[in-house]
């Protein structure tokens, strides 16, 4: 059978983590193994790491390309169709490490450890819309395009939208979580100071679609709509200051130690 799979070419027996396959169940159980070492070049796009570098130098590489198959739901690109199909059911799949930042999770502590470092990290190509930056403009470009897509599952706390309902779950978790960061001109915290600092210079910047409601404006017209939504959506928790209402207890105090410490007395807050 062997045999004959290396004239056919066929390889049954494909990774959940990356875009390879193969034909011999031996040498996909020993590949499986690698994603489970981490090398000591890391790559600052994604959660691989090698320990060659010639394998490394290499992987660097494929940021930089565009593939036609691209993914809705991060900024990873494919040439090859099986490789996206597989890509595409690992978005469903909630593994125990999850990222408090972003809507990932990662089966593997090593992996989950790296992806925690790309947090602290500010690339030369800021995205406008949200905290993430990059050091490749490709995955920058291919970033930009998800912000105009509108998925079925969409959050009542700001504007983005999820195609996957286990990336939404996952989202709706973040909510929950208030760090150490916190942002004096909205309801968001940070746990990492770099997402911090990027997610501030966006209050200074003015989009083309401004609400009339408060003082956000949008550079995408998808973004914005999402955004005049949640306007009309009443939390059970009120702000006893402002018009303002919250879905989480936790946004609400958020709120009031940001915008309204000077009126209120400090055990009002707690």
């Amino acid at each position: 059978m062997i045999h004959i799979r290396k004239h056919t070419g066929e390889k049954p027996y494909q990774c959940s983590q990356c875009d390879k396959s193969f034909s011999v169940n031996g040498s996909f159980i020993r590949h499986l193994n690698t994603h489970a070492r981490v090398g000591p070049y890391q790559c600052s796009q994604c959660d691989k790491s090698f320990s060659v570098n010639g394998s490394f130098i290499r992987h660097l590489k494929t940021h930089g390309r565009v593939g036609p198959y691209q993914c809705s739901q991060c900024d990873k690109s494919f040439s090859v169709n099986g490789s996206f199909i597989r890509h595409l059911k690992t978005h469903a799949r909630v593994g125990p490490y999850q990222c408090s930042q972003c809507d990932k999770s990662f089966s593997v502590n090593g992996s989950f450890i790296r992806h925690l470092k790309t947090h602290a990290r500010v690339g030369p190509y800021q995205c406008s819309q949200c905290d993430k930056s990059f050091s490749v403009n490709g995955s920058f470009i291919r970033h930009l395009k998800t912000h105009a897509r509108v998925g079925p599952y969409q959050c009542s706390q700001y504007d983005k939208s999820f195609s996957v309902n286990g990336s939404f779950i996952r989202h709706l978790k973040t909510h929950a979580r208030v760090g150490p960061y916190q942002c004096s001109q909205c309801d968001k915290s940070f746990s990492v100071n770099g997402s911090f600092i990027r997610h501030l210079k966006t209050h200074a910047r003015v989009g083309p679609y401004q609400c009339s409601q408060c003082d956000k404006s949008f550079s995408v017209n998808g973004s914005f709509i999402r955004h005049l939504k949640t306007h009309a959506r009443v939390g059970p928790y009120q702000c006893s200051q402002c018009d303002k209402s919250f879905s989480q207890n936790g946004k609400l105090v958020q709120h009031l130690r940001t915008h309204h410490r000077e009126t209120i007395s400090l055990h009002t807050m707690l």
